[in-house]
């Protein structure tokens, strides 16, 4: 698991594809990052490509989707699915039948969301399938969401996406997702973790099989008072196992959903995992922050990755301010790497800069190269 660079190239000069790895973070693996992935995407056009344009949905098995940043003019090519290690790339038009009316998230939810699937997910014997959501509609009386998508065997750049299909759930009306958290995809079921006056939780499925939505409700007692939308993040386990991660002051809880009759609770869920971060969490503190500051707030989750059980922790939420915004732009931002197994923790040091963002990229280094021919 490491971070892709994403740069706006009308605001500044593009420059090569960064790749910096966060977990796990031996020499082997940020060598390969810096001095042999990040050259050969800079070669394959992801230089100009990641200038154009800016992250869509969570990466997947190796593959990223993107979107075109400014939109205008040649519509067939508004989203770009990406492998980096492959230099392959293939374009698709927006969605036809799903109005997008927002560009990013919010403080207060997302109306769509994207999502990636690929061959390891069962969706036959297509390389990859992206699936555009539509949550709108759950703020109607019918309370349902809609879904449009799109695979690689019939991506001919034409109009690939197929029909608009509609799932009811009384349960998700007046829900919201969770804008700062990614869709779980686990066997080709995906997961959306909603919330309701930011107290009430439940996880919204969708089967991309049968186009049916479901829910699951949440382990009982297992969100803290006054909980913050921030402070629950939904995950998978490196097993393939549905996750829920809940920040409580300086302590992780992680939260297993058990298969059916495997001597789970009542709820499906079992606590896998009291973790203390408050000793690594100390050292964390920013130089100028007050000593009781770190004291009252708690972290927030920044993101996960979805096979290698890692977690990415931003620390001391009050946002300490400073007097120089430009300072705050750029700099360095201290982050904490979770392993949710191993319950290690360790310090990450991210160098920010203007007009760029750093999302998530997740691969199986060894089962990639393994599969690689040998020249």
């Amino acid at each position: 698991m490491g971070d892709l660079a994403d740069q706006d190239r009308d605001r500044t000069p593009p420059a090569p594809p960064c790749f910096s790895a966060a977990h796990p973070a031996t020499p082997g693996v940020a060598s390969f990052f810096e001095k042999h992935l990040a050259p050969f995407a800079a070669r394959t056009a992801g230089r100009s490509l990641l200038g154009d344009y800016e992250p869509l949905a969570t990466s997947r098995n190796g593959l990223v989707v993107l979107r075109r940043r400014y939109l205008g003019g040649d519509r067939s090519s508004d989203i770009c699915v990406y492998d980096p290690m492959s230099g392959g790339r293939t374009f698709l038009p927006s969605p036809p039948d799903i109005r997008i009316r927002d560009r990013k998230a919010s403080e207060y939810g997302v109306s769509y969301m994207y999502v990636l699937l690929t061959a390891a997910d069962g969706i036959g014997g297509c390389s990859f399938l992206v699936l555009a959501a539509d949550f709108t509609g759950l703020r109607l009386h019918s309370a349902n969401i809609t879904v449009q998508t799109v695979s690689s065997d019939n991506a001919d750049g034409t109009c690939p996406w197929g029909p608009v299909t509609m799932a009811a759930h009384p349960r998700s009306q007046w829900y919201s997702v969770q804008p700062h958290c990614g869709a779980v995809v686990l066997r080709g079921l995906i997961h959306w973790l909603m919330y309701h006056d930011y107290e009430d939780f439940h996880i919204l499925t969708y089967d991309v099989g049968t186009a049916t939505a479901g829910s699951i409700e949440l382990p009982k007692h297992s969100l803290p008072q006054n909980c913050k939308v921030s402070n629950v993040h939904l995950a998978s386990s490196p097993d393939g196992r549905l996750s829920l991660h809940v920040a409580n002051k300086l302590k992780i809880s992680v939260w297993l959903l058990r298969p059916a009759g495997a001597g789970a609770g009542d709820d499906g869920w079992s606590r896998h995992a009291v973790i203390d971060i408050a000793m690594t969490a100390r050292s964390l503190t920013p130089p100028d922050m007050p000593y009781y500051w770190w004291l009252k707030e708690a972290v927030e989750f920044a993101s996960s990755g979805a096979r290698s059980g890692a977690i990415l922790l931003r620390p001391f939420t009050g946002r300490w301010p400073t007097d120089n915004v430009e300072e705050e732009e750029e700099g360095e931002e201290a982050l904490a790497v979770l392993d949710t197994e191993t319950e290690e923790l360790r310090r990450r040091v991210i160098k920010k800069k203007k007009h760029i963002t750093l999302f998530p990229y997740e691969i199986d280094l060894e089962a990639r190269l393994s599969a690689m021919k040998t020249f």
